[in-house]
């Protein structure tokens, strides 16, 4: 991952082209109108992760999988975001 101003970074492709991955970019951010006032849509991204609180919302044991997958598949019924086994 790079971040910040990057002009004249140089970085070695290959890696990139041998494994076949997918490089996607963005440069700046977006602003929204929200309550009246300007905000950047990075700060109303991070306050809703903290009214929401952590993403990791369910972690059950291996032998748990079937509960793990019910988790996962039906999360308007158990509220998950993001399911993970305790190994």
């Amino acid at each position: 991952m790079i971040a910040g101003a990057v002009s004249g970074v140089s970085i070695d492709l290959a890696p990139i082209f041998v494994k076949e991955l997918e490089v996607l970019g963005t440069f700046g951010c977006g602003y929204e109108e929200v309550e009246g006032s300007r905000k950047r849509t990075f700060e109303i991204a991070l306050e809703i992760l903290r009214k929401r609180g952590p993403l990791l919302t369910h972690v059950f044991a291996l032998e748990e999988y079937r509960r793990a997958l019910w988790a996962a598949i039906n999360r308007e019924e158990s509220g998950a975001i993001k399911v993970a086994f305790k190994i």
